[in-house]
């Protein structure tokens, strides 16, 4: 991958417990993932997934723990964010967590914004409503994660120049989906 210029990894992460639709337990297989990633000389983001009882509290537990166990690998990828190189984490499904409860964590001083559990939170966004949450919830950007228009509002394309308009005006990161973003010719969506 790195030949053609992809050297960062998005994994999808069900937390310590959960596991994906078929059953794997991604906490499970991830210090593989991670020992491949260091041999290849890739670097690995987090994509953290929904489980079962999953808060902005729970996220928090999380995060410390990947960034406890996984913090000092050379695979474990950072962004340079104002000044700092900082852990990313994608949060999907970020809007089904109230804003309130997860501004008490990614707030500036709150336990996710100091020290070395400070990392850079970007939330999904799936509609104009997704505006007002992403900010209020004191996410630093969103991403629209589908690539194929017509999923939601937010993966439309013809959205894209109005929500990067919106990213500028409030300072915020701006993700579209990846293979979107790499313009893949044969990407539908649906693999």
């Amino acid at each position: 991958m790195l030949d053609i210029g992809v050297n960062v990894i998005v994994l999808s992460w069900h937390g310590l417990t959960g596991s994906d639709g078929e059953g794997v337990q991604t906490n499970k297989v991830t210090p593989v993932v991670f020992d491949v990633a260091e041999e290849m000389g890739m670097k690995i983001a987090f994509h953290l997934e929904p489980y079962e009882g999953r808060t902005a509290k729970s996220v928090r537990y999380d995060v410390q723990h990947v960034i406890d166990t996984y913090g000092e690998s050379e695979a474990f990828y950072r962004v340079n964010y104002k000044g700092e190189q900082l852990p990313l984490f994608y949060i999907y499904d970020s809007y089904h967590i109230p804003s309130e409860e997860w501004k008490r964590y990614l707030k500036k001083g709150g336990p996710l914004r100091y020290g070395k559990y400070n990392s850079v939170f970007i939330g999904l966004y799936v509609g104009i409503s997704s505006r007002d949450h992403i900010k209020d919830s004191k996410f630093d950007g969103f991403y629209t994660y589908f690539a194929s228009s017509g999923i939601t509002p937010g993966s439309n394309p013809g959205t894209w120049k109005d929500l990067e308009q919106w990213a500028l005006q409030k300072r915020n990161k701006y993700r579209t989906d990846v293979a979107a973003r790499l313009r893949l010719p044969r990407h539908t969506g649906d693999r």
